[in-house]
């Protein structure tokens, strides 16, 4: 088996915090199966599959191919390891805080027929015209073994926007509000940056994301895409975009 993971240092809390902040995305590798650190860090997802302790993140690592999981946790402070059969997302009610955990996905190496494959953001999409609510749609995308789409990065957003322009509105893309409300963040912790002018409001409860253009909202947040994320009940139906993050 040949194992290539970038390591955290143990060298004290402190310094460890820092090197997961400032790491980006972080990519391991087990017999070339890949696995992509999120920004979902110091939380535990309940549900779990298998929990093993004393591990090293390569045993963790190892742990999830072999039992075919689909995303990973990993705490470099108690060095137990959890493996999960979905992908954690930012926003799941079962999250509860553990100081060292870091969250991984895995992701694939291909696109499925019906994906198209864009080099410049290095990913896999399908626009689906189905209407659906939130979990409905995200639950399409997972069985294809994605997720909705996350526009975190100005080179994701240009893209789409060049690509697809103002067709993209009222498309739910993967974002949602914390559980008990409050912070929003994109489905792998990332923060959304892209809001609408004046949202979000919470209008009702309006937990999930949906896409949006305003000609205000360029004007005053300054917006290199005219693309912009809007609050919206999750029981809404509506169209969708599926994302499939594939190795570097």
């Amino acid at each position: 088996m040949t194992f290539s993971c970038l390591p955290f240092t143990t060298f004290g809390v402190i310094f460890l915090t820092l090197q997961i902040l400032h790491q980006g995305n972080s990519m391991c590798t087990l017999n070339g199966n890949p696995f992509r650190r999120t920004e979902l860090f110091d939380l535990r997802f309940s549900a779990y599959t298998l929990s093993a302790s004393s591990q090293t993140l390569n045993d963790c690592v190892s742990l999830c191919d072999s039992n075919l999981c689909i995303s990973f946790g990993y705490n470099y402070l108690t060095a137990v390891c959890y493996l999960y059969d979905r992908r954690v997302l930012f926003g799941e009610d079962s999250a509860v805080f553990e100081d060292g955990m870091v969250n991984y996905w895995t992701v694939a190496e291909s696109c499925p027929g019906d994906y198209t494959f864009t080099s410049t953001t290095n990913l896999c999409y399908k626009l689906v015209y189905t209407k659906l609510n939130h979990s409905m749609a995200n639950n399409v995308c997972a069985a294809d073994g994605g997720h909705l789409l996350i526009l975190d990065s100005p080179t994701k957003r240009t893209y789409f926007f060049s690509e697809h322009g103002y067709d993209l509105r009222n498309f739910l893309v993967g974002g949602q509000q914390e559980a008990g409300g409050g912070y929003w963040a994109w489905f792998n912790g990332a923060p959304i940056t892209i809001w609408l002018y004046n949202q979000p409001d919470d209008w009702y409860t309006e937990d999930c994301l949906i896409l949006y253009y305003s000609p205000n909202s360029v004007r005053y947040l300054g917006l290199q895409a005219g693309i912009t994320t809007n609050d919206i009940g999750c029981g809404n139906r509506a169209k969708f975009i599926c994302e499939i993050p594939l190795s570097p």
